[in-house]
C-alpha cells in the first residue's frame, strides 16, 4: 500500500470518527436540553405556587438554571 493510500485512509477514519462524536454530541445536548426544560417548568410552577415566600430560593435555583443553560449553549456554539 502507498503512503497516499495510507494517508487517505487515515483521513477517512478520522473523517468518520467525528461524524459519529458530532452526532453523539447532538444526542447529548438533546438530553441535557430536556432535562434542563423540565427544570425550568418546575422553577416557574414552584413560583407560581409558592410566591414571594419563595423568592431567594428561586432566585437561587434561577442562577443555576442560567448557569446550566449558559454551559450548554457554549457547548453548542
Amino acid at each position: 500500500m502507498s503512503q497516499t493510500t495510507n494517508m487517505m485512509q487515515g483521513l477517512r477514519q478520522m473523517a468518520d470518527e467525528i461524524r459519529v462524536q458530532l452526532h453523539l454530541g447532538g444526542m447529548e445536548a438533546k438530553s441535557t436540553w430536556a432535562d434542563l426544560e423540565k427544570q425550568l417548568e418546575q422553577l416557574e410552577e414552584r413560583f407560581g405556587y409558592e410566591g414571594d415566600h419563595a423568592v431567594e430560593t428561586t432566585r437561587q435555583i434561577a442562577s443555576e438554571m442560567r448557569t446550566a443553560v449558559r454551559d450548554l449553549k457554549n457547548r453548542l456554539f
